[in-house]
């Protein structure tokens, strides 16, 4: 670590920008396209390594507020990852699980009518990442 307290290489995220260069990762715009997700516009003096751009795209998208399309992709392909890799995870010991059927999740106001669940409790989550549950 550079002993400046202000060099560039003190911020996490000028740090992710050069390791992205280093290791050859494509621009955030090039991926996006790949994936058939609308490719954000950047300012000319903007750089379009990934993780800048997953931050840009957030900004554009939603304000800063939470991930955009493929910021969001990139997070879930990397827990659906964790799950099919892990042997313990209730993905891999209960194959046929499906959330709509799960006594752990709760009907909203808005979709007891379709009776499709879309609140995710705590003891959800546990059950799913393969911990026992009494």
């Amino acid at each position: 670590m550079d002993q400046d307290p202000n060099s560039i290489l003190n911020f996490l995220g000028a740090r992710n920008l050069i390791r992205g260069v280093g290791a050859g990762l494509p621009s955030g715009p090039s991926i996006a396209k790949h994936l058939g997700i609308e490719v954000i516009d950047l300012d000319e003096n903007e750089p379009a390594g990934l993780w800048f751009y997953i931050l840009k795209e957030a900004e554009v998208t939603s304000g800063g507020t939470h991930l955009g399309p493929l910021g969001s992709l990139i997070i879930d392909a990397v827990f659906a990852g964790l799950l099919l890799g892990d042997p313990r995870s209730f993905y891999n010991l209960e194959p046929d699980w499906n959330p709509n059927d799960d006594p752990l999740l709760k009907p909203t106001i808005d979709n007891i009518d379709t009776g499709i669940s879309d609140v995710w409790e705590l003891a959800s989550i546990i059950r799913i990442s393969g911990l026992p549950i009494e």
